[in-house]
């Protein structure tokens, strides 16, 4: 496969060079007719396995080749392939450095280790290493639209623009790069432009379920509602086994669903993680996580600083706003959350003695530990149905133990799934969920945060574990 061709197989992937075609090996300690056929055959059936996702056999024929020629680069980048897309991303990195090593002038391993470092959350790396790919392959539009996906997710819309520009110059129906030239313009103000990118990616390849997830994103944002739905649907077509954008059609649709699915809760946190405080606290003036964690410390018995502090589980910790108001009340502090990046946050505040990335009812019902309190600060707003929260929360509490927490409100009965892909609750289902658990002491009405400088109301809720609960 010469390097034209390769660049028709899965991202990142170099197929074995035909004979004649040694000059995509020039960096290479040896000439590619020097390769035995036994092992190139092992190289194009690794390949052919990578198509059809079999990542750990293809890895094996991968391992043969360098075993049998461990100065050839090309095994080297096609095993980082397989190993990325077994998610062992750190052996992956290995097997690029060693392709890289071998042939310093390799864009398509400069191309799959930017994927490899996009898989890691390492954007501002990932855009130097598709830098390096684009420099060696500057006619190739895949190069330019890695490293603009990459500089965008890195918060810097205003430099992929111009990337995005580059690679469309070369393709102009690249409809991956449309998508993030489309959100890339939406990110610096320019709606318009970014709404008409997200357009034409979608019907260059109506197939593509990620273009038309960034216009239904983009047609939710601008409140066009029934086009979103009609756009959702069609990449549900695509995949109707996509649970997290069922809730998105539910949440635009009306219709009320259980709780968010997982995956939609920790994409959500994951993406917003490096800027979640400052957003949150300052532009939408969030205030859960303070009027939460100060009202349960105020309510916890004043036994508990005799004793050294009160054993306190904080679910849905996120980055750990709560932790610094928590832990001086505490004598173990425990948090939980779905997001691995917002776990990541928390972990840097050096304040919680334990924390676990897990579903929260999940973790309380698995969990041999007890506490004196379990907070929950704007987390069980992606719940509807609360009941196997409080079920959970009395197990994991001591007799007489503490539930505070907050919730989106509205003044009807139940709970129901807004746009915002949220929950609202009433008081009614607030008290039958805590019937034979809790005895409520307080709830209040607050104002959680602003959206859109519009005031969002919820309660503050503090209920008490009765000393016989049954759960």
């Amino acid at each position: 496969m010469d390097e034209a061709s390769a660049a028709m197989a899965p991202p990142g992937v170099a197929g074995t060079p035909s004979p004649g075609h040694a000059p995509s090996l020039q960096a290479a300690s040896f000439q590619a007719g020097e390769i035995p056929d036994e092992i190139r055959a092992k190289v194009e059936d690794g390949t052919a396995l990578l198509r059809q996702g079999r990542f750990a056999e293809a890895a094996d024929l991968f391992g043969d080749a360098i075993a049998a020629r461990p100065d050839w680069p090309m095994p080297y980048n096609n095993l980082a392939v397989a190993l990325r897309g077994m998610g062992r991303l750190e052996e992956a990195l290995l097997a690029c450095a060693a392709a890289l090593r071998h042939r310093p002038d390799y864009p398509e391993a400069f191309a799959n280790l930017a994927r490899i470092l996009l898989a890691q959350n390492r954007y501002r790396d990932a855009a130097l290493a598709a830098e390096e790919a684009a420099k060696l392959r500057p006619d190739h539009s895949a190069m330019h639209a890695l490293r603009a996906m990459a500089l965008f997710k890195d918060k810097a819309p205003a430099e992929a623009l111009p990337v995005c520009r580059a690679a469309l110059a070369l393709d102009p129906a690249g409809t991956e790069v449309l998508a993030v030239q489309a959100q890339a313009l939406d990110a610096v103000g320019r709606s318009a432009e970014a709404l008409s990118a997200a357009r034409r990616g979608a019907a260059l390849d109506p197939s593509r379920r990620e273009s038309l997830i960034v216009l239904g994103s983009l047609l939710v944002n601008r409140n066009h509602r029934d086009e979103a739905l009609e756009v959702y649907r069609r990449a549900m077509e695509l995949n109707p086994d996509d649970t997290v954008l069922a809730h998105l059609v539910h949440a635009i649709a009306g219709t009320t669903s259980a709780k968010a699915p997982e995956a939609y809760v920790a994409n959500v946190f994951d993406s917003y993680a490096d800027r979640f405080d400052e957003h949150l606290v300052k532009t939408l003036q969030y205030k859960a996580h303070e009027i939460v964690a100060r009202t349960a410390v105020a309510a916890l018995p004043a036994a508990f600083s005799a004793d050294g502090g009160a054993r306190i589980l904080d679910i849905g910790c996120g980055t750990g706003l709560c932790g610094p108001i928590l832990r001086p009340a505490a004598s173990r502090l425990v948090g939980v959350d779905l997001s691995a990046r917002m776990l990541d946050k928390a972990r840097d505040r050096s304040l919680y003695d334990l924390l676990a990335q897990a579903e929260l009812v999940q973790f309380m019902t698995g969990t041999d530990e007890r506490f004196d309190a379990v907070v929950s600060a704007d987390v069980l707003c992606y719940i509807g149905d609360l009941t196997e929260v409080f079920r959970a929360a009395a197990g994991v509490l001591a007799p007489g133990g503490l539930l505070a927490f907050t919730v989106e409100r509205q003044e009807e009965p139940g709970y129901r799934l807004t746009p915002s892909g949220r929950y609202v609750h009433g008081l009614d289902h607030l008290r039958s969920s805590a019937r034979g658990l809790f005895r409520a002491r307080t709830i209040d009405n607050v104002i959680l945060r602003t959206e859109a400088s519009v005031p969002v109301h919820g309660y503050l809720c503090m209920f008490q574990r009765l000393p016989h609960a049954v759960h």
